[in-house]
């Protein structure tokens, strides 16, 4: 988490352990009164093995949903006092869940990591449906947006083999659909997300390659676009009232 203080200064920076909820916290109380213009929730987890935090909650999980999750809220008040953006990111492979609001932190059906990844930005779409529609009235809005595939060390728990077997990659290494993007190219939709003027009071939509992604439907290649299921406003609604309470009663 970075706040600047001026184009000519080094911004303050400051770490959160996404795997801590006490941490998210921690943070925010150290983060005082000052007022947030954008918050960026751009730190992810993808396809580890299973594993638990300290709250019970699945790690993939908890980086990539239920610690956004918090922190967004936390400092509603602080974005509220300037009409503030959030922005969550999400991916593609969102398309490869279901939602399972009974099963969270897969506590009842087999660990999968790849669909772990999958239902967490699932979940993660369906949090910006319901913070916008609950904090509509603070002037605070968020967006998921995909960066798609970026050239960084987030795979880092993925095999080749893996990537070929989902259809993220060829098995000669080139992508089925353009080209995988540099690290300053995946920053390009968040950063647009985060600042574009044609969004200002937009929320609880999926952003795209600087663009609000179209539903997907056939003959669209898979993990491009996003599911009607990760923008349904029921969905959204329920998912929130089954995790504030997990959140709330185990990291309190």
């Amino acid at each position: 988490i970075a706040a600047g203080r001026g184009l000519a200064q080094a911004p303050d920076v400051e770490a959160i352990d996404l795997l801590s909820m006490a941490s998210v916290r921690g943070f925010v109380a150290r983060w005082g009164d000052r007022p947030v213009d954008l918050l960026i929730n751009n730190a992810g987890l993808m396809a580890p093995p299973l594993t638990r935090t300290a709250d019970g909650f699945e790690s993939q999980m908890a980086v990539n949903y239920f610690a956004p999750f918090l922190l967004s809220e936390l400092l509603l008040p602080h974005l509220a006092a300037r009409k503030g953006r959030v922005v969550i990111l999400s991916s593609g492979s969102h398309h490869l869940a279901e939602l399972r609001i009974d099963d969270l932190n897969y506590e009842r059906r087999a660990y999968d990591r790849f669909e772990g990844y999958g239902h967490a930005k699932l979940c993660a779409n369906l949090l910006a449906v319901e913070y916008s529609r609950r904090h509509a009235a603070d002037g605070v809005t968020m967006n998921a947006c995909t960066p798609g595939g970026v050239a960084t060390n987030l795979g880092r728990h993925a095999t080749f083999e893996d990537a070929v077997r989902l259809g993220w990659v060829n098995e000669d290494g080139t992508l089925p659909q353009g080209r995988m993007k540099t690290a300053e190219e995946g920053a390009a939709t968040p950063v647009w997300a985060a600042t574009a003027p044609e969004l200002e009071g937009k929320g609880g939509l999926y952003l795209e390659d600087c663009a609000i992604a179209p539903l997907w439907s056939p003959p669209m290649p898979p993990g491009w676009g996003v599911s009607a299921a990760s923008l349904d406003p029921d969905a959204a609604r329920r998912l929130w009232d089954v995790a504030e309470p997990l959140i709330l009663e185990r990291c309190a």
